[in-house]
């Protein structure tokens, strides 16, 4: 914990327009090209001045260009991220030539997601809104299990984001917060148990079953 709260603001790649920016006080500011000596310096400029002004970057250092562009847009929005990582997870998730169950299980996970906050900046999607989203798989009917499975792509799919720099790191950390559905809470349902098999198909798929197999099952 101490690690985080006394972190610096990175140094981040957009790589959609390959230009370098740092996250500062919920806002971003762009600081010219990536990896250019005048973005770079730039950064460390920014960085030093919030740091000696307690964490807190007076608005009249800021650059012109850099105010603009905290404001030119809402960045990525969970809808494209969505999308990003459904696409991702296809790439990844291959067996046998074919797309995994996971590639199902995302997209399910992240169809909601995107029906209730599709155009919701993703660095504006907090614990507010994900206990939301919970509520509503929970209104569905989904079981705990499902639910949780559900929250924990969404969480996968910003930490991905994060990792990938598209997002900062602060988007991530405040989902953390938000746990799982524990066993017994109000108004989660159950999956039901899973009920023993009937001793005849046990025989019946004995009879049909190789040596080994059969005895696995004995």
């Amino acid at each position: 914990m101490p690690r985080l709260i006394n972190a610096l603001p990175r140094y981040c790649h957009e790589k959609t327009s390959d230009r370098a920016c740092v996250w500062i006080d919920g806002k971003r500011i762009y600081l010219g090209k990536y990896n250019s000596p005048a973005s770079r310096k730039e950064y460390e400029r920014l960085v030093n001045l919030w740091t000696l002004n307690h964490r807190a970057l007076p608005a009249a250092v800021v650059p012109e260009k850099a105010q603009a562009s905290t404001s030119a847009g809402p960045g990525l929005l969970c809808g494209e991220l969505a999308l990003k990582f459904i696409a991702e997870t296809r790439r990844l998730r291959i067996k046998n030539g074919e797309p995994t169950s996971e590639v199902s299980i995302v997209k399910q996970a992240m169809a909601p997601w995107v029906e209730l906050f599709g155009e919701t900046p993703v660095t504006e999607f907090g614990p507010k809104m994900f206990k939301k989203l919970r509520e509503h798989f929970c209104q569905k009917g989904l079981a705990r299990t499902t639910v949780n499975k559900f929250m924990s792509r969404i969480k996968q799919a910003i930490a991905w984001a994060v990792a990938d720099e598209l997002i900062p790191g602060e988007a991530l950390y405040r989902l953390q917060a938000v746990k799982g559905i524990r066993k017994g809470t109000v108004g989660a349902k159950e999956s039901p148990p899973v009920e023993p098999v009937a001793p005849e198909l046990v025989d019946a798929a004995i009879k049909k079953a190789s040596a080994p197999v059969v005895a696995m099952i004995k």
